[in-house]
This record gives structure tokens, C-alpha cells and sequence, in this order.
């Protein structure tokens, strides 16, 4: 391919075409692709003379073609300087900047252009808004699916930008969201800065044809430099200046109940919280940034985002950028990694770009940097006071939490047990039949309950003496602790703090019980389950309600840990013996044995949708207990 550096004029918009700029005008030219943004930056200087700097006008379009139909950049201009006698700079920004015009929602029908707030989320949540009566509500549950409904509703109908649902991806470990509400304060540009980390560092932006994409990070190997070879240039820098360990995040207003009905008057808190990643802290010292996203107002999606953060600023970063002339084809940050090698081929990284600046004059010159952006550039300080009063009572999830990656990042591996060999069993992904190691757990006689808290086992036996058992590891047969407790005492869970034991009997009520600590006898908390079935066989817990299952396999979510609320059920199949969840799927162990000895995955909380399901009657025919190894997920932490 010969490079022709073709720069099309187009106006009044990005597909009107008013000709080919003359390439003897063009003293120099660049632009940028970014993995968050797509096309950004850009600039074009002409020698034009001062009496024709009107010839381009702001809000005009270039479009940088390698050569005719092989489009590389697109940029409106934002800003014109003209020189007399002559030099005209343009300086660029691609589409996305389109959506940092675009303000989702408003502060209601009555007011400023009359669009009432829009509340994206799951059901139920601040119904005690003084806006609530007004607001548009569309139920999702991820980020990608608000990126979704952002996109559709707000950004293509008000910009040049063309929505593909195919262009927006799920993560491979997806995230959740619980409520989002926008008044029209917010772009949907710094909007798409926050979820892009949450929904695992997401690639986001639009790209030369106009197309918004929200990609999960790729993988795919794009091209190899190595130094001596094929660099120009190559630069390491290695600092502190971006590492944060500690969270200061200023959300936004939450409403209490009506305090005065003759004034309206509600009880009403600005949403903090204070997170740290202790791990960080310890090895170098904290290092604190404050944000504001006004839309954040519960721990669960404060937490969301603030482990991805924490993943990509809690250790020191090192930053490469290279120089690459002579490059006839375009490296997309958001497509896939480069491999940087030292001229001994000694791999000095590998990873997604983050900006890739083109110098579009005689030959293309790519100078390419690898590393996060500082977010402070991202997430300036607002100035905004984050010393509100602690609401206490009223929503006891206030205030933050420490935020461990090294608890975050578990394997997707299975644990669980069956009590026809008596056995812990750990199988290979979520699910399938290879196993990756077993334990003999003689001391129980007839296991019926697993728990993973991330150090050590917790189990539960019907068998003769009926105990809580804490095991160390994943697995072993150290007993660290045990207790004894009366009947049966099935499927167990732990809230990091708590542990949760369900019991089942035929002649006594089932119950649902909360143990202070790992274990006591110490009875936190107790739930009758004889109204919906006297045998309650499993339960978990997922950081704000328990999932539990009876004996005729009827999954059930009661409010909290506990009460007797029921907010959803799921009827499965008959002599279902365990339960777990891992943030987005629910886990289901079925012990119809010499029938249907599964493991079995369904969709959400709780669906008939059955994701994945994994026969285990060759390994042990009766499955009572399982768990997942994401116990942070589980948690919503």
C-alpha cells in the first residue's frame, strides 16, 4: 500500500464532504487513538494565509485516510489559532467528545428542558426520593447493559455516533450494578470513565467510522518491536505518582423517610465511603485520592468499582513508550497487545496500549504508551466536602470498606462435597468433571455443607454428634476449630465475620442460623423456615441477602441475614443439597442419587435459566454442599 496521507474536509457534518485538503497547505499533521476514547486528540497546521483561516471553521470535520477507503482517524475541530501572514493550527477531537455534550436525565418535566430523572438499576431501591414519583426507570443489572441503554437512548439520537450492539461486550467475569440515577449533571463521557474500570478496564470509545464500542480487554497479539530493531526510541519510567491505595469517594444524596409530612421534609445524607487496600498500604505507604461521581450511592457499586481501581493504581506502575516509524498499517489500542522485547529478546512487556499518537506527515511515526493514565487527570479533585455525618441506623452499608485484591482474585474452581465417600471435593472451572483434588473428611460421618472464606474450609455433619467444623485450607485435615450443635446442621456460609448454618429435621422446624465468629455457640440471630418448609437444607449468604434451598428443591432469598421476607423463589428439581452464589450465577447442587447427580449454574438470582450443569455420579453420588472459590464476589466486596 502506498501511503497517499489523504485529509478530507467535511461540513456541516461528519459524512458531508466538501473536498480533499491541498497536501502542499499541510505543514504537519497527528492525531491519537485511545483505549478510552477511540479517536481523541488531533491537529492539523496549514500555511494558509490569515485572510483564509475561515476556509475550516470550528465544528467542521477532517478525516485522515492512509489512502482512499482506509480511514485512520476522524476529529471534529475544536479549536482554530490563525497567524498573520499565515499559519493556521486546527486542533482535533474524535466523536467520543460528542458524548461529553450529552447530560442523561434532568430535574424533572417542569423544569430547565423538562426531562424527568432517569433511574437505571435493579427494583427497589430509594424509593424515598422526592423525585421518585417522575422518574423514567429501566431495569439492568451490569454495567455494559447501562453502557447499552446510554448509548441507545441519549448518545446516537443527539450526536453523529452509531450505536452496534455487537460492539458492546460483557466481561468474561461481569460486574454488578445496583442504582444509578441521572438529573442531566453528568456527561455520559465522565459517566463512561467510571464504568469502563468497573466493568473490568473495559476499552471504550468511537472509533474512525463513527462506531461506539465498549470492548473487554483483548488479548489477541497485535505486533512485536524489539529494541535495536525496529524502535526508534524506547523509554521506561517506574514511579509512585499514580499508585493510590486508599479511597476517599464522595457519592451522591440518599432521602430518608418523610421526618415533618406538613413541610416534607426527609432525612437526606450525601453517600461516603472510605475504602483501603490494606496489602498496598502496608508495602508502600498510603496514598490517598478523592472522588466524586455524584450517580454512586450504594457500598455494592462503590465496591465494584473500587477493586478495579485498586487493580490497576494499588502498586507502582511502569510506563514504556516506544517510537515505531515507517508503519504502513494502523495499531488499535483497543484491538489487542504489543510485545516489547530488548534486543536480546528478553520480554520487557506485553499489554494493551493505552494511547497511540500518529505522526501523519511523509511516513506514519507511531509513538506508543503503555500504562494507565493518571486518574487524577481522569477524576480531578472537585473540591466537593466529603465530612458528611454517618447516617447510622438508617443505612448501616455507609461508609466504605477495606478492599483486598488478593481476596478478589480467586480461581473460578468448584468446591465441593458429597456423603456417599464422605469427601471434599475441588473440581476443575465452573463447572466440569476434572478434579483437582479430593480429601477424605473422616471426622464427619456424612458431610453436608461447604463453605470457602478464602483461608480455611467451613463444613457441616448430620452424622453422629452433628458439628460446624473449620478446616484449614483448600483442603486439608487440620481441624482449626469445631462445634458442637444440636440436630442437623447442613450447608454453612460465612459473612467474613459471621458464620451461617441451616438445619434440617423431619419433626423439628427447619431453621436458618447466624454464629458469632468462626464458630461459637454464640447464637447471633435465628429464622424459623417452617412456613415455607420444615427442612432447610443449604443456605449462603451474598453480602445483603440469603440464598437458601428446602429439601423438595425450592430455591428461596430472604431478605437480609435473616428475616421472613421472601423476596423471590425457584422451584428446581426434587432433593437439591447445596447452594452458592457467585455475584452474577447461582450454584445448585442436586443429589437425586442414581438419577441426576449434577452440579448445576443458573442464571442470576433466581431463574429458570440454566447456564451450565456438570453430571458428577461417577466422583460421588450424592452432592449435598458446594460453594465458589470468588468469595469476594459472593460477598459483593
Amino acid at each position: 500500500m502506498a501511503f497517499e496521507r489523504r485529509i478530507l474536509h467535511y461540513s456541516p457534518g461528519p459524512t458531508d464532504l466538501i473536498g480533499q485538503l491541498d497536501g502542499s497547505t499541510v505543514v504537519s499533521a497527528w492525531f491519537e487513538l485511545s483505549r478510552r476514547g477511540g479517536c481523541t486528540r488531533g491537529e492539523v497546521v496549514l500555511n494558509d494565509e490569515f485572510a483564509d483561516r475561515d476556509s475550516i471553521d470550528v465544528g467542521d470535520w477532517l478525516a485522515f485516510d492512509y489512502e482512499t477507503g482506509d480511514r485512520w482517524y476522524l476529529g471534529r475541530v475544536e479549536k482554530r489559532t490563525a497567524r498573520h501572514p499565515a499559519g493556521v493550527t486546527l486542533h482535533l477531537y474524535g466523536p467520543a467528545g460528542e458524548m461529553d455534550e450529552v447530560f442523561p436525565g434532568g430535574y424533572g418535566t417542569g423544569v430547565a428542558d423538562g426531562s424527568p430523572p432517569h433511574h437505571f438499576g435493579q427494583p427497589g431501591h430509594f424509593a424515598d426520593d422526592p423525585d421518585t414519583g417522575e422518574e423514567d426507570f429501566d431495569s439492568i443489572s451490569k454495567p455494559h447493559e447501562l453502557v447499552d441503554e446510554l448509548i441507545q437512548q441519549y448518545v446516537e439520537p443527539n450526536t453523529h455516533i452509531v450505536h452496534d450492539a455487537g460492539e458492546i461486550e460483557e466481561p468474561t467475569a461481569p460486574t454488578a450494578l445496583t442504582s444509578m440515577k441521572f438529573r442531566g449533571d453528568e456527561s455520559v463521557f465522565s459517566i463512561l470513565q467510571q464504568l469502563s474500570i468497573q466493568a473490568r478496564d473495559a476499552s471504550w470509545g468511537v472509533d474512525a467510522d463513527r462506531t461506539f464500542f465498549f470492548l473487554e480487554p483483548r488479548t489477541d497479539l497485535l505486533q512485536t518491536f524489539i529494541e535495536k530493531t525496529d524502535l526508534v526510541s524506547l523509554n521506561e519510567s517506574r514511579d509512585r505518582e499514580s499508585l493510590y491505595n486508599r479511597i476517599s469517594l464522595v457519592g451522591g444524596f440518599v432521602y430518608g423517610p418523610e421526618v415533618s409530612s406538613s413541610q416534607h421534609a426527609k432525612n437526606v445524607y450525601r453517600w461516603t465511603g472510605n475504602f483501603i487496600e490494606n496489602d498496598s498500604r502496608t508495602l508502600y505507604g498510603e496514598r490517598r485520592i478523592r472522588l466524586h461521581l455524584p450517580w454512586m450511592r450504594t457500598l455494592g457499586d462503590s465496591q465494584e468499582f473500587v477493586r478495579e481501581f485498586f487493580r490497576l493504581y494499588a502498586a507502582p506502575q511502569s510506563r514504556f513508550q516506544i517510537e515505531v516509524a515507517n508503519q504502513s498499517s494502523l495499531i488499535k489500542p483497543w484491538e489487542g497487545v504489543i510485545r516489547v522485547e530488548d534486543q536480546f529478546g528478553t520480554e520487557l512487556v506485553e499489554a494493551q496500549p493505552d494511547v497511540i499518537r500518529v505522526q501523519f506527515d511523509h511516513q506514519p511515526r507511531l509513538t506508543i504508551s503503555i500504562g494507565a493514565v493518571d486518574p487524577t487527570i481522569i477524576w480531578p479533585d472537585s473540591g466537593i466536602d466529603d465530612r458528611w455525618p454517618v447516617p447510622g441506623d438508617e443505612d448501616p452499608e455507609h461508609g466504605g470498606a477495606v478492599v483486598n485484591l488478593a481476596s478478589a482474585d480467586e480461581t473460578d474452581d468448584t468446591p465441593w462435597m458429597g456423603s456417599t465417600d464422605d469427601k471434599f471435593y475441588l473440581t476443575s472451572g465452573a463447572f466440569s468433571s476434572t478434579l483437582k483434588t479430593s480429601q477424605a473428611c473422616s471426622w464427619h460421618s456424612t458431610p453436608y455443607g461447604i463453605c470457602w472464606d478464602g483461608e480455611n474450609c467451613l463444613s457441616g455433619s448430620s452424622g453422629s454428634g452433628f458439628k460446624l467444623f473449620l478446616t484449614s485450607g483448600q483442603f486439608s485435615s487440620t481441624i482449626k476449630d469445631s462445634q458442637s450443635v444440636t440436630r442437623k446442621k447442613l450447608n454453612t456460609s460465612d459473612d467474613g465475620t459471621n458464620t451461617f448454618a441451616s438445619k434440617s429435621s423431619d419433626d423439628i422446624n427447619g431453621q436458618l442460623y447466624k454464629f458469632s465468629g468462626k464458630i461459637t455457640s454464640t447464637i447471633k440471630d435465628s429464622q424459623d423456615t417452617s412456613a415455607w418448609h420444615n427442612s432447610a437444607f443449604a443456605l449462603t449468604f451474598d453480602g445483603t441477602n440469603t440464598p437458601w434451598i428446602s429439601s423438595n428443591g425450592v430455591l428461596r432469598l430472604v431478605s437480609g441475614a435473616f428475616t421472613s421476607t421472601i423476596k423471590t423463589s425457584q422451584s428446581t428439581s426434587t432433593n437439591s443439597g447445596g447452594i452458592s452464589w457467585n455475584g452474577t450465577d447461582t450454584f445448585v447442587a442436586t443429589r437425586h442419587a442414581g438419577v441426576s447427580e449434577k452440579l448445576v449454574q443458573y442464571s442470576g438470582q433466581f431463574t429458570s435459566t440454566i447456564k451450565t450443569s456438570q453430571s458428577v455420579g461417577t466422583i460421588d453420588s450424592v452432592p449435598f454442599g458446594i460453594d465458589t472459590n470468588s468469595v469476594s464476589s459472593r460477598l459483593g466486596i
